[in-house]
């Protein structure tokens, strides 16, 4: 037994097009999918457009791809060590104030009354908590913070890291919007792409009928083929 296997890889599909195309234009009138095209509407200049317009489409999806990808180095470098100071921040005042750790809420943590801290998923939302965090510590007078000695230990500098938190949700806000191109753009080169690749399945069955005797000349179109040997009743109900 033989089967057709079709990629699922987009470049993959785009090829196996510009093969069949090629084949097609190279025997001319002689091309044998020609009255199949014919029956079933299908156009190679037709699927050429849409394949072309698929390629423009998965260039702008691949620089968004990129885009995204570089915007979530930069925000990870920038947000991870503010979260571990926050993270940090949060231990050492939930240490300072003991039983009384609900003071943290003054702080602008979110704190159960069991004594378990609650973090945010949200880049913006955290900026905006060790901006609240910050805030409050400032309103002590200088050097009476409970947070000031962990500031000291660890050589933290507050007023530079709340000028830096506006930087890091912009950072958020241009990676949301390169990974929502990102997949929109997908979006477009795959509704493009797919009902080529519905014509070339269509061809490629008519193909595999042609040469049921010879189904390697399938591959002559640009079709990857498998042989595979078929299961007898015995194999199957063993």
């Amino acid at each position: 037994m033989a089967r057709i296997e079709y990629s699922k890889v987009y470049l993959e599909e785009v090829e196996l097009f510009k093969k069949v195309a090629a084949k097609d234009l190279l025997d001319g009138s002689a091309s044998i999918i020609r009255p199949t095209m014919v029956q079933n509407e299908i156009t190679i200049a037709g699927d050429q457009v849409s394949v072309d317009d698929s390629v423009a489409a998965n260039k702008i999806f691949l620089a968004q791809e990129k885009l995204a990808k570089q915007l979530t180095g930069e925000i990870k470098k920038k947000y991870d060590p503010y979260m571990k100071f926050y993270r940090g921040s949060a231990q050492f005042l939930k240490g300072f104030y003991g039983a009384g750790f609900l003071s943290l809420g003054d702080w602008g943590f979110t704190i159960t009354v069991n004594g378990k801290m609650i973090y945010s998923k949200n880049v913006k939302d955290n900026c905006d908590s060790i901006k609240a965090m910050i805030t409050y510590h400032l309103t002590f007078a200088v050097g009476t913070s409970p947070l000031q000695p962990f500031l000291d230990e660890n050589n933290y500098d507050v007023a530079a890291i709340a000028l830096d938190l506006p930087n890091v949700k912009t950072l958020f806000d241009d990676h949301f919007t390169a990974w929502n191109l990102q997949n929109a753009q997908r979006a477009i080169r795959d509704n493009l792409i797919n009902p080529v690749m519905k014509h070339l399945r269509l061809l490629g069955a008519f193909l595999k009928k042609n040469f049921i005797s010879i189904p390697q000349n399938v591959s002559k179109w640009g079709y990857t083929f498998f042989f595979f040997k078929q299961k007898t009743a015995y194999e199957i109900t063993r």
